[in-house]
């Protein structure tokens, strides 16, 4: 009886306390995905991420080539994640803007816009913030 109490005290913790799943889709305007990497090194520190190579095989598998709250469904429900980040990235000038929307279940989304001059400063910026 003891062993039961025993698996019980540590496997419900665990599993209350699982991270939760998250989707990097390809971003718009990123050659080579280095900023996608950037934000699947900072989303991993809080999630199970799925990263932007075996999303982009997912999307040409579900014929989806422009995400809308029904294709960001059907690729979450693909992929087994909880959320889908997606979004572009665009000069201004001298600087870039990063923009992320974090798409999860039901019609809420969050965006997050960033300004940044080279990769090693948002790399820097994408860090600060994910520690918050």
């Amino acid at each position: 009886m003891r062993w039961l109490l025993t698996i019980v005290l540590i496997a419900v913790p665990v599993v209350a306390f699982a991270k939760p799943k998250v989707a990097v889709a390809p971003l718009d305007g990123d050659s080579g995905n280095k900023i996608a990497d950037i934000v699947v090194d900072a989303a991993d520190d809080h999630a199970k991420v799925t990263r932007p190579e075996k999303v982009s095989r997912a999307m040409d598998t579900l014929s989806i080539s422009e995400l809308t709250s029904k294709s960001l469904k059907k690729l979450r429900t693909d992929l087994e994640v909880d959320v889908v980040i997606h979004g572009s990235v665009e000069k201004e000038g001298s600087k870039h803007k990063l923009t992320l929307q974090i798409a999860g279940k039901g019609k809420h989304k969050a965006t997050v816009e960033m300004s940044y001059k080279t990769t090693r400063t948002c790399r820097r910026s994408c860090a600060r913030r994910s520690k918050k």
